[in-house]
């Protein structure tokens, strides 16, 4: 650290100097590519942020929509935008120019907020395909299937995923960090965009567990997958028809127990859910740990008249409220869960309570 303060004005006039025109020292020197035109358009987001014209500025970014263009105009530098194709043919953009044909739409990328120029293609190719699918072979998710305006980058839906289950970092915290990272002193209006990327984010984590689940490659739709498809079994318990030798059944007595499958119940009423109202569809209801909504729900409406029969004169609290629901407010009361003795959460093994722990609530 010592080292360092001794060039620390240093650092801080390199710094400055990018802000600024960099290696050129004013506006009319020629283009370094094509040494035709005045190199006026500069990239933030390019190595070396190298001053060049504007038609080869547009050239070098035909695969670059994203990266942060400046226009040196009236003595300062002044944010430009990209026309983005989305045809297979990937044409060139056009920096600075309006154009009607095109239309505007928001990008979400690590890098930060972007407004976007983008021309849907319209060649026999790609003609067919809706909007938001044209979007998606960019590699950009959108935020709604009818007339996208808002799309999220692959590589920030990634990134987030990996974040969040790395550092528990919350989608919000994220989020706020991305638009501050366009826009820290409050000055320029950002639209806010967090409902979407909240409902993109689990639309995201859902095809990822499709997608691990190999269940992308089958003929069979994806609503036809049945209950805990996509559930990772243990592999050390005992799977009949797997790792089990033939006729394992015929044991003799003293070796039954290698073939035994120990299994622990367990209930946490913290986890706790407020009813607000939601109406949005659950998605993969079944398809991996927490049971079906439709046939758990069925299964309780058999037996709302049954109460847990106390068969020792114990006064626990989770026997004496087992058939209450404690909370008000709440549309869950709480979780419960049957794990193996590896530690392995069981393929629909897990359910959202209504009321205490009761028997019929556990799958």
């Amino acid at each position: 650290m010592k080292q360092w303060l001794q060039h620390r004005s240093t650092f801080l006039d390199e710094l400055l100097r990018l802000d600024g025109l960099g290696d050129a020292s004013n506006s009319s020197i020629p283009c370094p590519d094509c040494s035709r035109h005045p190199a006026t358009f500069k990239c933030n987001s390019c190595f070396g942020g190298t001053m060049r014209c504007s038609a080869c500025t547009v050239s070098f970014h035909r695969n670059l929509p994203l990266h942060k263009i400046q226009r040196w105009h009236g003595g300062r530098l002044e944010e430009r935008l990209l026309r983005v194709p989305t045809g297979p043919d990937r044409r060139s953009p056009s920096a600075g120019v309006a154009l009607t044909e095109t239309k505007h739409i928001f990008v979400v990328d690590l890098s930060g907020y972007h407004s976007v120029r983008i021309r849907f293609c319209t060649c026999p190719h790609t003609a067919f395909l809706d909007h938001f699918r044209q979007l998606l072979r960019v590699r950009w998710f959108p935020a709604s299937t009818l007339q996208p305006k808002t799309v999220f980058t692959f590589d920030l839906m990634d990134t987030y995923h990996k974040i969040s289950m790395q550092g528990k970092l919350n989608l919000y915290d994220f989020y706020t960090a991305i638009m501050q990272k366009t826009d820290n002193h409050g000055c320029t209006k950002i639209q806010y965009r967090y409902h979407e990327i909240s409902r993109c984010v689990q639309q995201w984590r859902h095809l990822k567990d499709i997608k691990r689940g190999a269940a992308g490659h089958t003929s069979a739709a994806v609503d036809e997958l049945g209950d805990g498809a996509l559930a990772i079994e243990c592999p050390a318990c005992p799977h009949p028809g797997r790792n089990l030798p033939s006729e394992w059944e015929n044991e003799s007595g003293d070796k039954v127990w290698l073939y035994s499958l120990f299994l622990a119940i367990d209930a946490n009423f913290r986890l706790k859910q407020k009813t607000r109202g939601i109406i949005d569809p659950e998605l993969g209801s079944g398809l991996a740990y927490f049971v079906n909504v439709e046939k758990f729900s069925a299964h309780l409406k058999r037996h709302t008249d049954e109460d847990d029969i106390e068969t020792c004169g114990t006064k626990f609290h989770a026997v004496n409220h087992a058939n209450s629901k404690c909370s008000k407010d709440y549309s869950v009361s709480g979780v419960g869960a049957v794990v193996c003795q590896h530690g392995f959460v069981r393929k629909n093994g897990v359910v959202d309570l209504q009321k205490g722990e009761r028997y019929v609530s556990i799958p």
